[in-house]
């Protein structure tokens, strides 16, 4: 048995290189960006621990409705993003997806609607 082709891993040493060159390049974060660094405190305080782990290790170790790694850490994302469903702006507001050729993207939406 091998590894799955998506898991939190890829997600996160994706993030890692992302974050270290943008760090090399002397660019600050975006507000997309912070609100993302925020979300590894945010795992710490739901599962209340008083020390904090990296969130990818989290996101691993407290899988949830028998969800793979990569579909867990959307998971957790958008119910920190939403405050569990109670606030507007979870990926499905942020984000579309885009049937395009060959394949589909995701799209940063330009608003969020408020209805």
């Amino acid at each position: 048995m091998g590894a799955a082709p998506y898991d939190v891993q890829s997600i996160s040493a994706h993030l890692a290189g992302y974050f270290a060159g943008k760090k090399d390049a002397r660019a600050g974060l975006t507000k997309d960006e912070q609100v993302f660094h925020r979300f590894g405190d945010w795992m710490c305080k739901h599962k209340k621990f008083t020390r904090k782990y990296p969130w990818h290790r989290l996101v691993e170790m407290w899988q949830y409705r028998a969800l793979d790694s990569f579909q867990c850490f959307f998971e957790y994302f958008n119910a920190y993003l939403t405050n569990f469903g109670k606030n507007k702006c979870g990926l499905e507001d942020l984000f579309e997806t885009v049937a395009a050729n060959p394949g589909t993207i995701m799209r940063r939406r330009k608003s969020v609607s408020t209805n």
